[in-house]
């Protein structure tokens, strides 16, 4: 783990919080402070289980590592999404997806307002990949998204939008409709959910049928290097019969 960039991004964040209301309304400014936020929280748990002496991933876990132009064309297929906040109207058509420090996704559309026909504004939207769980029944990752900030970009006519409060009022109230309607990523995987050991009907020695069930469940998330990696904790239960 770099430790470097670490200690980088711990300054910026500082002086990010300490600057906040200096720059409050500054739409870039605060879309980069989220995501350095998130980077921070996760290479700073990486350095505490470093300072432990624990290795970064738990050794003894299963790794699948999943690139984030794969993750990328998920949630691209699931666009557009349309997301009604009173009389505001977001549409997000076009998605990046970056795996550096945060399973962070970048979104852009456009919002509408009600009765106002002749303009429509950008938003931007950072946007994280968390809780992030394994379904074995089904065979699939799922990981929820999470809206961190939404940016309303500032153009001519924009005040028409308003109805006695700010952009950044509007923007913060859509971020929370957002955040409650993102959708869902579900990742295919492989993952067995327990192990038959088939029986032997002939010959001198015969056996019934067994079963290994085996329990499977995300134990960390580490996202660099344009991947993300999903440490696998496996518990392997007592073996039994096989049901008939």
């Amino acid at each position: 783990m770099r430790l470097a960039s670490l200690a980088a991004l711990a300054l910026l964040a500082a002086v990010g919080s300490a600057c906040a209301d200096r720059y409050a309304g500054a739409g870039p400014l605060e879309a980069e402070k989220a995501i350095l936020e998130r980077e921070l929280a996760g290479l700073r748990e990486s350095a505490e289980r470093l300072d432990r002496g624990d290795p970064v991933l738990p050794a003894n876990d299963m790794l699948i590592a999943i690139d984030e132009a794969f993750v990328q064309r998920l949630v691209a297929a699931r666009l557009p999404i349309d997301v009604t906040s009173g009389p505001y109207t977001v549409t997000l058509t076009h998605v990046e997806v970056g795996f550096s420090g945060a399973p962070a996704a970048r979104l852009r559309g456009t919002i509408a307002r009600d009765g106002v026909v002749a303009l429509e504004a950008t938003v931007g939207l950072i946007a994280a990949l968390s809780d992030i769980e394994i379904d074995q029944t089904t065979s699939t990752l799922h990981a929820a998204m999470t809206a961190d900030h939404l940016d309303i970009e500032r153009v001519s006519g924009i005040e028409s939008f308003l109805s006695g409060a700010s952009l950044d009022d509007v923007a913060r109230l859509l971020r929370q409709s957002v955040d409650e309607q993102l959708p869902t990523i579900e990742i295919p995987v492989r993952i067995q959910d327990d192990l038959d050991i088939p029986p032997v009907t002939s010959g001198p020695i015969r056996l019934n049928g067994l079963r290994l069930p085996i329990k499977v469940v995300v134990s960390r998330v580490l996202a660099m290097e344009r991947r993300l990696w999903i440490s696998l904790h496996v518990d392997v239960g007592q073996l039994g019969r096989a049901t008939p």
